[in-house]
């Protein structure tokens, strides 16, 4: 008798850590996938600053006039 209520109590502590690791399981999925998201936006960020940096450094390397003229001839 008392080893069946020891396997019941080792039956039911197992049971509870199983819903324990599938929460946790859940949690850090969602933790995962907010993650990539914000890398995803910061990437996005980083590149259009990069840009205006290069666009920048171009106006300052030909010149501000030369640059608009540019802008004005790729425009459709």
């Amino acid at each position: 008798m008392k080893l069946l209520e020891k396997v019941e109590e080792l039956t039911l502590h197992t049971i509870n850590q199983q819903h324990e690791i599938d929460n946790l399981k859940a949690r850090l999925d969602k933790l995962e996938s907010l993650t990539v998201s914000d890398t995803q936006h910061n990437d996005n960020k980083t590149m259009a600053g990069v840009l205006t940096a290069i666009l920048a450094l171009f106006v300052v390397v030909i010149g501000k006039n030369k640059f608009f003229k540019l802008i004005k001839t790729i425009k459709p």
